[in-house]
């Protein structure tokens, strides 16, 4: 049992040392692209790529998790290439196809879908990113597929994030481009950047080579269509409140609700770190047998997740306002929408892996159906919200939206495996926070500084508290020793990245 909960455990640390690094970088990201650009331009920008993120995944074609699932199975190198060969070329054609005919349409697209004829140079400028993000996408799930942790995370969490970064800074305060093509010329860049780096590494490791026809067979395009249409489902999920905000209101509010959505996500690195590492070990531990090795690890990630989230969601509740007036004064009317949305991913990371789990031990259909029930009613919600309460209401449909989908698809995974992670702890865990949380809200009542010294001093005293309580009375003494590896194994991580 030892070796995999050991393998998972140490892929799980490299990605979390990036995760680490990438926050930060994206954080600054966040800030710097609000009060250098503003709400207005950042929102055209968000407005238009969540539209096509939903034709990246069609192109996309569910490939990615197909192959992350069935190249273990394929009995040879030779034939693990071939497929890995034949998974790329597809989608680069299927994202071609995508572009021609957008680029065709773009005019009925900019006055019907995006209400907005004036954002059709901007529209056909962004266009051609479907291929790049298409090869991007699907060739990292070919490098995680055969276990290159660290040039997946090299690419995700290091290389794109701070380029992003750099070249934003690089454009607006050295070249004065004070518009959206200093977002979209970086976009190119740094998108082409990671896929010849991906590129080079493939050829080097002897991951793609000759297209046999083998490769071309029923099983990874039977496997692959349900991930394809859950892909579909679950992109528009993630987009729909910032389409919908952009459509129905303005985009200077998708700006505001975009830097809302990005402070709250930064708690999911722990689940992001998990599901990376833990999703190619569920299918080898399920299909040889060793259920009882795959339920340990989910207990005990599930847990630790649940333990980082529970810690970040107290700050942002006593301090949203003053983390989205970093941002820029008109930001802060998305405070609200912070505190909203982070307490969804409190609700995301409390049940685990469960997608994963159902994909992985085959049974892709069960995220489709969770994907299509969020997504009908993720829709609805907005549609029925967003014009009374603006991006709170957004927010609000995003929480209900993530409770259903981790709700039907633990009950899925509990009707197959009888599996689920939860004991007393979690109540400790719940009331740490509450505890904690109280705390800092009482001690900021009568703390009027700058805002920038409150959130420190608010983190500070919010980590003593909730950290003292969790370690003493939430977790064994096996599980505190391990903490101490796992903080060794990412500082380790971190100093070779």
């Amino acid at each position: 049992m030892g070796r995999e909960l050991r393998e998972v455990g140490k892929k799980s640390a490299a990605v979390f040392a990036g995760n680490l690094i990438s926050r930060p970088f994206n954080f600054i990201f966040g800030i710097a692209v609000g009060r250098l650009l503003g709400a207005q331009i950042y929102g055209e920008f968000i407005f238009i790529t969540s539209f096509l993120t939903f034709f990246v995944t069609i192109a996309g074609a569910g490939l990615g998790n197909g192959i992350i699932a069935l190249l273990p199975k394929q009995k040879t190198s030779e034939s693990q290439k071939s497929l890995s060969t034949h998974v790329i070329r597809t989608v680069f054609i299927i994202s071609a196809i995508l572009v021609a005919a957008l680029f065709v349409f773009s005019r009925v697209i900019a006055d019907k879908l995006l209400n907005s004829p004036a954002l059709i140079t901007t529209l056909l400028v962004l266009i051609p990113t479907i291929p790049l993000l298409s090869l991007e996408h699907v060739t990292l799930s070919v490098i995680r597929a055969n276990g290159r942790i660290k040039e997946f995370v090299f690419v995700r969490n290091i290389f794109i994030p701070a380029s992003k970064l750099i070249l934003l800074l690089v454009f607006v305060l050295a070249f004065r481009i004070e518009n959206i093509y200093s977002l979209i010329v970086p976009y190119y860049i740094y998108s082409t950047g990671a896929i010849v780096y991906i590129f080079y590494n493939l050829k080097r490791y002897g991951y793609i080579g000759q297209v046999t026809k083998d490769a071309i067979n029923r099983e990874i395009i039977l496997f692959s269509l349900p991930l394809m249409f859950g892909g579909m489902v679950s992109v528009l999920t993630n987009n729909i409140d910032q389409y919908m905000i952009g459509y129905m209101l303005s985009a200077r509010e998708v700006g505001v609700y975009k830097v809302a959505l990005q402070f709250a996500t930064l708690s999911s690195f722990a689940y992001i770190s998990l599901n990376t590492a833990f999703a190619p070990s569920i299918s080898k531990l399920y299909h040889a047998g060793k259920l009882d090795e795959l339920i340990d690890i989910y207990r005990r990630s599930t847990k630790w997740i649940t333990i980082i989230n529970m810690l970040i969601f107290g700050i942002y509740y006593v301090m949203s306002k003053d983390l989205m007036r970093m941002v820029g004064v008109e930001f802060v009317s998305g405070a609200s929408a912070l505190v909203i949305i982070s307490l969804g991913e409190i609700i995301n990371s409390g049940v685990g892996s469960v997608d994963s789990i159902n994909v992985q031990t085959g049974h892709p259909q069960y995220s489709l159906y969770t994907k299509i029930i969020v997504l009908v009613s993720n829709v609805i919600l907005n549609y029925l919200l967003i014009p009374i309460y603006g991006i709170n209401g957004a927010a609000f449909a995003t929480m209900i939206a993530i409770m259903l989908s981790n709700g039907v698809n633990f009950l899925f995974m509990y009707r197959n495996l009888r599996i689920h992670p939860y004991d007393r702890s979690y109540l400790t865990i719940f009331l740490a926070m509450i505890i904690a949380t109280g705390s800092i809200y009482g001690v900021m009542l009568f703390f009027q500084r700058h805002f920038l010294v409150r959130i420190a001093v608010a983190c500070i005293i919010y980590a003593i508290i909730y950290g003292a309580i969790v370690l003493r009375f939430a977790m064994s003494s096996q599980e505190r020793d391990e903490i101490l590896r796992t903080i060794k194994k990412i500082i380790a991580r971190i100093s070779h990245l």
